[in-house]
Formats: C-alpha cells, sequence, structure tokens
C-alpha cells in the first residue's frame, strides 16, 4: 500500500464514531459478564446440575406451536435440572421501580423514564417451551416438573407488591442467605450453589402429586450431556463500549472468506488491534506499517481496514456486515 494508501486507511480509523452502550444494558450486561467470567457453563450440588448462558434453537413449542420469528436461538441465563424438576431463569439487574401494567413491566429509572420490558415471565416460559422441544426433538426426556423463574439481581430495585409477591419473581433478598452458607473459593461457584440451594429447598417444600417420578441416572447423563453441547451467543464489542449479540459467521477479507465457526472455540476472545488515536494512526501511516490487525488464534489472518465480519445479530431477520475498524473485540460464545 503506497502513502496515499495508508492515509486514507488513517482516515477511515479516525472517522469511527464511538458507540457507547445504554446504560441500563451495560448495567444488565456488566453483571451478566461478572457472572459469566467467574462461571463455568455447568456446575453440580447435590442432586441438581446448573448451566448458564446456554442458546436453544427455536422449534415446535409443546404448546404454544410454532413459535414467531420463524427460525434463531433464545439464550437462558440459567437453566437448574434436577432429576424432578427443569427450571429456566432470566436474570435482570435493573434499579429503579419496577411495576406491571397490562402484563408489561415498566422499570422507572432515576430520570423518571419508564422501560418497557414487555413481559418478562412470559418470554421466559415462551424460552421454556424452546428448550423442551428442543430435548423432545432429540427424543430426551425433560423431568416431569417446569419451572420459569425470573431473577432480580440489584438489592436496589423497588418492586411493586404484584411482583414482590410474585412464586416466579427471585428476589436478591432470598439469595442472599444461600450466598452466606456457601464456602466454595470463587463467587461463581458460591452464587450457582446458592441459587440450586434455593430450587432445592423450594422442591422439598413443594407438593407434588405422588405419580410424578423423577428422571432416572441414565436419563439425567443423557439429558446433561444435551445442555452441555449447547453454546451462548457470539459477541461483538464496538469501539466506545456497544456489545452486539448474535452468531459471528465470517471474517470477509480480500483473500477470501473466513469461517469463524471453524476457526474459534467457545469463550475465546479476538481483539482488533488498531492505532485509533490521531498520533499513532498518523506513524502508522508515515511509516507503513499495517493500521489494522488481528489478535489471539487469528493473528496470522492477515486483514486490511475495508474488511468486515459477518453477524447475525440476535432477533434480525439476515446477517449483516459490520466493518472490522469499529470492532475492538470478537468474542466466541
Amino acid at each position: 500500500m503506497g502513502k496515499p494508501g495508508r492515509f486514507a486507511a488513517r482516515r477511515a480509523i479516525l472517522s469511527v464514531q464511538p458507540q457507547a452502550e445504554d446504560d441500563a444494558i451495560a448495567a444488565g450486561r456488566g453483571a451478566e459478564a461478572a457472572l459469566r467470567g467467574l462461571m463455568r457453563d455447568s456446575h453440580a450440588l447435590k442432586s441438581a446440575r446448573i448451566f448458564h448462558s446456554k442458546r436453544v434453537p427455536k422449534v415446535m413449542g409443546r404448546a404454544s406451536g410454532r413459535l414467531p420469528g420463524g427460525g434463531g436461538r433464545f439464550e437462558i441465563d440459567l437453566i437448574v435440572v434436577t432429576p424432578r424438576q427443569l427450571t429456566a431463569i432470566e436474570i435482570k439487574n435493573w434499579s429503579g421501580e419496577l411495576r406491571v401494567e397490562n402484563g408489561r413491566w415498566l422499570q422507572k429509572r432515576r430520570n423518571g423514564e419508564d422501560l418497557d420490558h414487555g413481559d418478562v415471565l412470559a418470554l421466559n416460559s415462551q424460552k421454556l417451551d424452546v428448550l423442551t422441544a428442543f430435548l423432545a426433538a432429540k427424543s430426551l426426556r425433560a423431568p416431569p416438573l417446569l419451572s420459569s423463574r425470573v431473577m432480580l439481581w440489584n438489592k436496589n430495585l423497588q418492586l411493586a407488591p404484584m411482583l414482590r409477591d410474585h412464586p416466579a419473581v427471585i428476589e436478591r433478598h432470598a439469595l442472599d442467605g444461600y450466598l452466606a452458607e456457601q464456602h466454595a473459593p470463587r463467587f461463581g461457584a458460591r452464587f450457582l450453589n446458592a441459587v440450586m440451594s434455593l430450587l432445592l429447598d423450594g422442591e422439598a417444600g413443594a407438593k407434588s402429586p405422588k405419580r410424578i417420578r423423577p428422571l432416572g441416572r441414565w436419563k439425567m447423563r443423557k439429558l446433561h450431556n444435551a445442555l452441555d453441547r449447547l453454546s451462548g451467543f457470539d459477541h461483538i464489542e464496538l469501539v466506545g463500549g456497544r456489545v452486539l449479540a448474535g452468531d459471528l459467521l465470517s471474517l470477509q477479507t480480500k483473500a477470501g472468506a473466513v469461517r469463524l465457526r471453524k476457526a474459534l472455540k467457545s469463550g475465546e476472545v479476538v481483539n482488533v488491534l488498531c492505532k485509533r488515536g490521531a498520533l499513532g494512526s498518523f506513524l502508522t501511516a508515515l511509516f507503513g506499517a499495517n493500521p489494522i490487525r488481528l489478535g489471539g488464534k487469528m493473528r496470522r489472518v492477515k486483514v486490511e481496514i475495508a474488511d468486515t465480519v459477518l453477524f447475525h445479530a440476535a432477533g434480525q431477520p439476515q446477517p449483516e456486515p459490520v466493518p472490522l475498524v469499529q470492532i475492538n473485540r470478537l468474542v466466541w460464545g
């Protein structure tokens, strides 16, 4: 690349506008990222096993027929499995005040603005439908009892009475006592143990029909193996902090496409290394250094400023290219 091309690349770098994440989304994502970083894919305690951040393909629901939106996947924050019960848990880290109007969860923030989160319980129940349908499609039996729960993690969230008294809502204070009883060295393990202990105690205290029979050891092992193989969403972190969730498909370079599903494994991170400051980008252009490159296991892949990442964002009908120069890092789910 001659000098004119180098300085054209510099102009492209400096023209990138940082995209900040919404404060509410960033807070929730921060809590999710902290838990994800401290937890392994699964964890066991007594008769329970827990899986986190698992992405389940949409298939026919057990009660609701074909789900809206066609194909795609749902991500379930926590899946807790015992021989008697399968529980899908959605974790929210909201602050402010939370109420329900006409079935929709409304969060009032400090500035007085209302955020409409839709019907969170209904959506999580739909995720549970998708999970049981996925298992049935693989000829696997789910435990006889199915449960959908929403965990509200932030201590500072004020709940309307309807939510405080709702049996499907887990407030932070309900978990704190269980957390205090855990002695594992890592917070992630203590958190998962606390969640499973809370659910096991609830299961033991619940009155269930005598005809409900727990799954046997062999069926539980097959169920665990199927859940182990599920992955989570991939993420693109943009310059400025905004994060996109979905499927990383391929890196589109001048030399051709690189399929990311083959190049990366679950949990791996690829940083996009680029001198973004005025002085650094000027010196890079002046001396002819490569203005953009990849780190990690993809460091040997040659990329240019004009290259893109083909990404299918969650909830979108079609994949779209994301300019590589706008990306800070790629995270494989």
